[in-house]
């Protein structure tokens, strides 16, 4: 798969599921697919109405924000430090995929509406 290296792959196969979500998303193009359905079997229902924006960051604010949330009522939902959920919003990290399902569970969203991955075709 373009863009991943091989240890990573295997590590996420082999149940290691703190891979960087950004692997993720590279690994789910490369064999046509979405993120959630890569990571959960299911194709993602909330694409639709998904705006152009330019990061992960400026995705997980959005989602986070059409929930009327701040980032520590984020944080104190899904018992992370809002120093982390800073770092996701600002492109200082992008989560680890176990926090990024932590957060899309938390907002009601999917993974790749919350990191505003868009299907390519098959």
């Amino acid at each position: 798969i373009s863009g991943v290296c091989m240890p990573t792959i295997t590590r996420w196969e082999s149940g290691d599921n703190n891979a960087i979500i950004t692997s993720l998303i590279l690994a789910a193009d490369g064999i046509g697919v979405s993120v959630e359905e890569y990571v959960h079997g299911k194709e993602p229902t909330d694409l639709d109405d998904l705006p152009e924006l330019d990061t992960i960051g400026d995705y997980i604010t959005l989602a986070r924000k059409q929930k009327g949330l701040t980032m520590h009522k984020l944080a104190d939902g899904i018992g992370m430090c809002i120093s982390s959920i800073a770092c996701y919003e600002n492109n200082i990290q992008a989560p680890t995929l176990p926090n990024a399902i932590k957060i899309a569970d938390f907002l009601g969203v999917s993974l790749d509406r919350l990191v505003g991955h868009k299907m390519l075709d098959k």
